[in-house]
């Protein structure tokens, strides 16, 4: 991501039109995408309107829709801005000879590293299909590394399926907890040893014998262990030890 776009000098001086078109003329979809991850990182998701945008880089409002149709518009390009980043990531080190479980490991652990670094972008667009260019390129990336298993391509559908919404639900699952308020994640958190650790046994015995477990394990942990039994299965039904479910 680029240096943070730099704002008018003086908030409080009303600039002249001519000067609000110039800088209207200068925007391009590039640094309207890289205005909004910067206020979403900085004031959450909720603090990405249009007006405020606008506000924030010294232009009108209505000067985005020379790029951007529409706010959704905008809130698509911005995520596929987080694929692009790690997209670029992955290429730079993926390994052309290697293995098809590297390069799921690789993808799962760049897309961590993203909902980490843009919580905000990733937790308000994880759920959407972007449609842009990043985006389509990742699918090709990934039905290109199921491809060659030799499925048939219903199942190599459901496969490239499988890996890209369980990385999305879990990293972007992570990201939303952490665009919340310090005290409410520090709630969050602390959950497990606040009621589960203090719960009596007899009422909820199983989980009370798991109490030390659940309070160790991290949210990391369970993610690379999804992934891992993702690829441990996809490696059984190559084997023939699994039957790929009928649709």
């Amino acid at each position: 991501m680029s240096e943070r776009v730099t704002r008018g000098a003086d908030r409080g001086h009303r600039r002249t039109p001519e000067r609000a078109g110039g800088r209207a003329n200068s925007l391009s979809r590039e640094s309207i995408v890289e205005a909004a991850l910067d206020l979403m990182a900085r004031q959450g998701a909720a603090a990405l309107t249009l007006r405020r945008l606008g506000s924030e880089l010294g232009v009108d409002a209505t000067a985005f829709y020379r790029h951007f149709p529409d706010k959704d518009s905008l809130v698509l390009a911005v995520g596929d801005h987080v694929t692009s980043w790690v997209l670029e990531r992955v290429e730079a080190q993926r390994d052309d000879a290697g293995d098809w479980q590297d390069t799921v490991r690789l993808v799962a652990r760049t897309s961590w590293e993203a909902a980490k670094l843009f919580p905000a972008a990733a937790g308000l667009t994880f759920a959407r299909t972007t449609g842009e260019v990043a985006e389509r390129r990742m699918v090709e990336l990934l039905l290109a590394t199921v491809e060659p298993l030799g499925l048939d391509p219903a199942t190599t559908v459901r496969v490239y399926r499988m890996f890209g919404d369980a990385i999305l639900a879990i990293t972007q699952s992570n990201a939303l907890l952490q665009s919340l308020e310090p005290t409410l994640q520090d709630k969050n958190s602390s959950a497990w040893s606040r009621i589960y650790a203090a719960q009596q046994g007899d009422a909820f015995p199983v989980t009370r014998r798991h109490v030390a477990e659940l309070l160790s394990v991290t949210e990391e942990d369970i993610f690379e262990f999804t992934i891992e039994s993702l690829i441990r299965g996809v490696e059984a039904l190559l084997e023939g030890d699994l039957t790929a479910g009928e649709g």
